[in-house]
């Protein structure tokens, strides 16, 4: 598994194959989902904050928050029309999934920003992460 590290910021963002569950509940016909996680050097450790998934296929996004630390977890999307789209976790720590469907250019590379959400505010932005928007 390859992770990118922004030392700016020390959030890196790992690279994986979306889980077939969420998969699964994107509904795919294909395998053609990819995501990943997000973590944040927190020193002396490493802490991993949240997963997300992205499925061409329908322009299907789903985060997960994987923190216990009274934040939400959400993604800024932006395929370049000029309108970003928003996707967050507000329901904690709990292994569920926020689903998210949205109508987004097709044959572009589209950025997914993880950000930290508390009472309202984007109080830590994490890693960018671009994915192909091809199916």
């Amino acid at each position: 598994m390859a992770a990118i590290t922004l030392a700016a910021t020390g959030v890196a963002f790992g690279t994986a194959a979306a889980s077939p569950a969420v998969a699964a509940q994107n509904s795919q016909a294909k395998a053609s989902c990819s995501g990943g996680y997000f973590d944040k050097n927190d020193h002396p450790e490493t802490i991993i904050v949240g997963q997300m998934s992205f499925c061409p296929y329908g322009d299907k996004v789903s985060v997960s928050d994987m923190a216990y630390d009274g934040r939400s977890l959400g993604l800024r999307i932006d395929d370049g029309s000029g309108k970003y789209r928003w996707c967050k976790d507000t329901s904690g720590a709990d292994d569920v999934w926020k689903h998210c469907n949205f109508n987004l250019r097709e044959g572009v590379n589209v950025k997914f920003r993880a950000y930290q959400e508390k009472k309202g505010a984007k109080t830590i932005w994490l890693g960018t992460r671009t994915l192909a928007n091809k199916n």
